[in-house]
């Protein structure tokens, strides 16, 4: 590619970017993963060149799932197909051209396979699948974004770069979001330990103040019956012990 053309292509790759800024705006500011997984479709298939098919893939731990899809493919809620598979398992971002797809990229952080390769059973002209994952100590969280052009001649930076952009942010968005789950779950958790703690001081509060009450009825009436001056004490010690112990 001559320095004139490699102008022109991060330029194309910038002005896509550029289109999908004000997507990305709306994905960071969403409040719930199904609005986030709307925004990223409407900016795949508004913004590349083409109209691909998108899907986006949720990883959770060990759990991969299509959370959002216009693929033929896939389906929202089934396990993702091999081509996300394989950019999870390597990180890395997987292209796979058809025969006659010809291939002007490529990255450090890039695969290209052939069809038979990847393991993908598709007509599609090009395939590709954008890996952005974080590990923490919930296990990896990030997703997916797989895409599908049933016509394209030529794969190229500004058909690879835009993708990654809105990948890492729809995977921010994301992981924010479970977050915020997380902590309200826990918030929740709290709140009924809370009430059941109040509870059961409240029950034993009830028992124990009937039982010390018994204790001093019997210890005022034995108190009454003493003729032994000490032991009547002892006795009207323990009912005012156990009188006072029930007011608290």
């Amino acid at each position: 590619m001559s320095t004139e053309d490699q102008r022109d292509e991060e330029a194309r790759t910038a002005q896509t970017v550029g289109q999908l800024v004000k997507y990305s705006r709306e994905v960071n500011q969403s409040d719930t993963v199904d609005e986030v997984g709307t925004y990223a479709l409407e900016a795949t298939f508004h913004v590349m060149e083409g109209h691909p098919a998108p899907a986006i893939v949720e990883v959770r731990g060990d759990d991969l799932q299509v959370i959002e899809s216009m693929s033929p493919e896939v389906s929202v809620g089934e396990a993702p197909t091999t081509l996300e598979r394989r950019a999870y398992e390597t990180g890395r971002t997987v292209v796979v051209p058809s025969g006659g797809v010809t291939v002007e990229y490529g990255a450090e952080n890039t695969t290209v396979l052939t069809p038979a390769e990847s393991g993908l059973e598709s007509d599609a002209a090009l395939a590709i699948a954008v890996s952005s994952v974080y590990g923490d100590a919930e296990g990896d969280t990030g997703v997916i974004l797989s895409v599908q052009w049933q016509s394209l001649e030529t794969v190229a930076e500004h058909h690879v770069r835009p993708l990654e952009y809105l990948a890492d942010h729809v995977a921010t968005a994301i992981n924010n979001i479970r977050s915020r789950e997380r902590l309200e779950r826990a918030r929740n958790d709290l709140a009924t330990r809370t009430e059941l703690l109040e509870m059961y001081d409240s029950l034993l509060r009830h028992d124990l103040g009937n039982d010390l009450q018994i204790i001093s009825g019997y210890a005022s009436a034995l108190a009454a019956e003493l003729d032994d001056g000490q032991s009547a004490e002892y006795a009207e010690t323990i009912d005012r012990t156990a009188r006072g112990a029930a007011e608290l």
